[in-house]
C-alpha cells in the first residue's frame, strides 16, 4: 500500500511538472512591440519584413545597368590615351590633361559611376572585367588629374 501511495504521487508531482512546462514556452525578443520590432516570439507578425519596399528601394540601386556600363567603357576607352599621354613631361601632355580633367568633370560620367558603385563598391551583375573597369574608373576620378 505504501508503494502505492508513493507512485500516485509521484504520478501527480510528475503531471504537475509537465502541465507547468507547456506554459513557459513563450519567450521574449527584446525592443518594443509598439515600434513594430520585438515583441514575443509569435506574435502576429510583428517581426514582419514588408519584401517589396525593400526590392524597390535598394535592389534597383544595387544591380548594373547596360546603358551606364557603356557610357563608363566609352569614356574609359577615350580616357587611358590620354593618361598615357599626360604621363609624358611633353607640350601635348598639358592638353592631355586638360582634356582629361573635363572628361572625369563629365556629369553623366559620375552619374554614370555612381550608379554603378553601391556603398563604394561595383554593383551586383558585373564580369570580373567590368568590375575591374568601374573600380579603375573611381581611382581615376579620385586622383583628379
Amino acid at each position: 500500500m505504501l508503494s502505492s501511495v508513493r507512485s500516485n504521487t509521484l504520478r501527480r508531482a510528475v503531471g504537475r511538472f509537465n502541465m507547468k512546462a507547456t506554459f513557459t514556452n513563450i519567450t521574449y525578443s527584446g525592443g518594443q512591440a509598439y515600434d513594430g520590432q520585438g515583441g514575443f516570439c509569435g506574435s502576429a507578425g510583428a517581426n514582419k519584413v514588408q519584401a517589396e519596399e525593400i526590392f524597390q528601394a535598394y535592389v534597383d540601386q544595387a544591380v548594373a545597368h547596360a546603358e551606364d556600363l557603356r557610357a563608363v567603357s566609352a569614356i574609359m576607352n577615350e580616357i587611358k590615351p590620354l593618361l598615357n599621354a599626360a604621363k609624358t613631361g611633353t607640350d601635348d601632355a598639358i592638353d592631355a590633361q586638360r582634356k582629361l580633367k573635363k572628361l572625369l568633370a563629365h556629369r553623366q560620367f559620375n552619374e554614370c559611376l555612381e550608379r554603378l558603385e553601391y556603398k563604394s563598391e561595383p554593383v551586383w551583375g558585373l564580369s570580373i572585367d567590368e568590375r575591374k573597369m568601374v573600380s579603375e574608373a573611381r581611382a581615376t576620378v579620385n586622383e583628379g588629374f
